[in-house]
């Protein structure tokens, strides 16, 4: 208990400076920050990719052909530039907090290009970022994408209704979801803080602390059947601090451990459908 004691210090001391000093985007600022981790998609965006085709394919679908949307692109339409390297038709690149950084985005574009032996111009001109769902038509998505985005929504029930109006009926989505706390040598220790707490003096901002449980329940509830292709869990950390989670959280859900997953998913089968 004296360690967990000791490390809580450290953890509430990084906390208070992640949320009173260093400013909330941390495109530029987030390597100079104690244990946090900058996007990888905004410097390594095959690495995003990759993940994406595998998962999929082990579901039997492909991006190749297809039009997709990425949830969540941070500054650059990277990971959107990737997809099409990889076969993608239109790539819809859906940020709405996060400013674009077009200097870096051209070279990213630049590596990607010169990388897959495509031609930059015909990269881009596939590629769409917008600030909201509105400009996407219903029905227009074969594929719905994320990599670490779903646990900063604080609204998931207005996003998962812009996926389902926007997915075609035969569509599916595959999202890629980091539930540990994002000063990654303590992932749990957030559990600890009540919701007053948490609000007041350590949420950076983006950071609801939602746990596999309530995404899979919100996603069902918008109307989509899913599977849960993968739950990575440290259950040496999570007994650690299991003694002091916050009575705010449900420890009879199995999914409260759960530190990384991947949750693939398609729309229900209206009854009428499934009776025909």
């Amino acid at each position: 208990m004296l360690s967990l004691f000791i490390s809580n210090i450290e953890y509430v001391t990084l906390r208070l400076l992640r949320r009173f000093v260093f400013p909330k985007d941390l495109h530029r600022w987030g390597r100079y920050v104690p244990f946090y981790q900058t996007n990888v998609g905004e410097s390594q965006p095959d690495q995003v990719c990759r993940p994406y085709i595998d998962w999929l394919a082990a579901e039997r679908r492909s991006v190749v052909g297809r039009r997709v949307i990425e949830v969540g692109s941070g500054a650059t339409n990277a990971v959107g530039y990737a997809l099409i390297c990889a076969g993608a038709t239109q790539v819809w690149c859906v940020e709405p907090f996060v400013a674009f950084d077009q200097s870096e985005d051209a070279v990213l574009l630049d590596q990607l290009a010169k990388s897959h032996g495509l031609e930059r111009v015909k990269i881009a001109a596939a590629v769409t970022r917008c600030e909201s769902f509105a400009p996407i038509e219903s029905g227009s998505a074969d594929l719905i994408v994320s990599h670490s985005v779903l646990e900063h929504v604080s609204d998931l029930a207005s996003l998962f209704s812009d996926m389902h109006r926007a997915m075609a009926t035969s569509g599916a989505m595959l999202h890629v979801v980091d539930y540990r706390d994002h000063f990654f040598k303590y992932p749990l220790h957030f559990l600890q803080f009540s919701k007053k707490t948490w609000r007041k003096f350590l949420d950076p901002g983006d950071l609801p602390r939602w746990r596999l449980g309530d995404h899979t329940l919100a996603l069902e509830q918008a109307g989509f059947a899913l599977r849960v292709l993968r739950a990575e869990e440290n259950a040496r950390e999570f007994a650690r601090i299991k003694p002091n989670i916050s009575a705010d959280f449900n420890l009879s859900d199995p999914s409260i451990s759960v530190l990384r997953a991947v949750i693939y998913g398609e729309r229900k089968k209206s009854t009428h459908s499934a009776s025909r």
